[in-house]
């Protein structure tokens, strides 16, 4: 009989297995679901946060009426020392980003000093409008030279032919402009 029932399970979950995967599910289904679990997993969370704090709590009042307060006011200490630890790292890291953040936006010592005192909200918001502004700097390669405008302080008006044709590219370039 053993046999017999170990065969009917083994041919139910088959039968469930098929089932299964003969169901397509849709998308938007599948998103209402995963944003309903998520909701209740944030909720357990919220809840277990909870219960942490009201046994922490109560762990602490018993300890309090049983007279140990030494053990009390040594385990505070300790988690005080741990945070206080934690808060330093978290203000050198605050402090190298702000750094960071006001050496890209500008190398003026006097905006640097005036930068020093915006959060780190503002910091980010200035380096973003600054960062969206497109740079237009001339693009250079090797062995490239600038040419110089050798019209730029003459009157093209009173050259004589030769130079008007030497420097014409020149001159219609200062036209140009």
């Amino acid at each position: 009989m053993t046999e017999e029932n170990v065969q009917d399970t083994a041919k139910e979950s088959q039968s469930n297995v098929v089932e299964n995967k003969s169901e397509s599910p849709s998308g938007d289904g599948l998103l209402q679901e995963v944003m309903a679990k998520k909701a209740t997993i944030k909720e357990q969370a919220a809840e277990i946060a909870e219960l942490k704090a009201a046994e922490e709590n109560r762990r602490t009042k018993k300890l309090e009426d049983d007279g140990k307060l030494e053990e009390l006011i040594s385990e505070l200490e300790s988690v005080n020392k741990d945070q206080d630890t934690r808060i330093e790292r978290s203000d050198k890291i605050e402090a190298e980003l702000k750094n960071d953040i006001i050496n890209s936006i500008t190398s003026d010592d006097a905006k640097r000093e005036e930068l020093q005192t915006k959060d780190l909200e503002t910091l980010r918001f200035i380096q973003n409008e600054i960062g969206n502004k497109p740079v237009n700097n001339p693009q250079e390669s090797l062995g490239s030279v600038r040419t110089t405008n050798n019209v730029a302080g003459k009157d093209w008006t009173k050259m004589d032919d030769r130079e008007r044709r030497a420097n014409w590219p020149d001159i219609v370039a200062s036209a140009k402009k």
